[in-house]
């Protein structure tokens, strides 16, 4: 009995060793598989078509039905992206303008979530983690640290906590004074982790939090069976204290996708091409 229970001790020890034993060039190798997302190795680009709820309810409001996705995004696996403007219906002056500053409202809604999309559903999760990152790890989760430079020319400082298994359960970015920590949700789909959503809240640098966002994706199941799993609707309930004297502001907001197209033949005209263009056209 008493062999026996040295044994077990002894394998105990054995296995809690192991995690940090892991490097992280074969800890991202492993775990990479194990997600589902869109921007497969095959995939050079993709676009869809993007509306909200509140666009949708000003055309039906307008008498119109079949104008509903006013805007087209492009994604290249390149990290660019583009918006299109799809033609308008006839509209009075006043109408446009508004139908205008709808979809530009929806296009900035979009690009505020723009960098968890691509964190958790564009593409897998540890894709964009470099080799230069510190890992730490320990029986229950993998910590991995690291910095980059955001669009705008910000540095950010993340650290990204797994499970040993390689499930994504939590990051911190931190940017200037601001921090924000994210909880991603992921679910098994057919043996792989899928994103249907994440919680993220934004501090100062007092420490105190100043706004938060749930999102909640949900997919278009008529693709499943194809092995490529495409959402169709986000729905974002944002929370922002823009005064601490009163209660914080609750905004709820629902994003439609449709549409997708994977690999087309792209070509980006510049300002000058655009007129260079239409001088040859006249």
């Amino acid at each position: 009995m008493r062999k026996l229970l040295i044994i077990a001790i002894q394998i105990l020890i054995l296995s809690s060793a192991l995690p940090a034993q892991e490097t992280l060039g074969n800890f991202v190798s492993r775990a990479e598989g194990f997600y589902h997302y869109l921007a497969t190795p095959s995939v050079q680009n993709f676009s869809c078509k993007l509306t909200s709820h509140f666009y949708i309810n000003f055309m039906t409001q307008e008498g119109i039905e079949d104008h509903n996705y006013p805007l087209k995004f492009v994604w290249t696996n390149e990290g660019k992206r583009y918006y299109v403007l799809e033609p308008l219906p006839e509209l009075s002056d006043s109408s446009r303008k508004e139908a205008l500053q709808n979809a530009q409202i929806m296009k900035n809604l979009f690009e505020s979530i723009i960098l968890d999309l691509q964190k958790m559903i564009f593409r897998s999760p540890l894709v964009d983690i470099p080799l230069a990152a510190s890992m730490t790890a320990s029986t229950d989760s993998i910590g991995i640290t690291y910095a980059f430079e955001s669009s705008n020319s910000n540095t950010v400082t993340t650290r990204e906590m797994y499970t040993p298994s390689g499930r994504f359960n939590k990051f911190v970015w931190q940017f200037g004074t601001q921090k924000v920590i994210n909880y991603p949700k992921f679910e098994t789909v057919k043996g792989r982790w899928i994103c249907n959503g994440w919680d993220s809240q934004v501090y100062n640098d007092a420490g105190e939090i100043i706004s938060g966002i749930a999102a909640r994706v949900m997919y278009n199941s008529e693709y499943e069976e194809k092995g490529r799993y495409l959402p169709e609707k986000i729905e974002i309930i944002a929370q922002t204290k823009e005064d601490p004297t009163k209660d914080p502001v609750t905004n709820r907001v629902i994003l439609f996708i449709k549409d997708f197209v994977f690999n087309e033949d792209i070509q980006v005209l510049t300002e000058e091409d655009a007129q260079s263009t239409t001088s040859a056209a006249q």
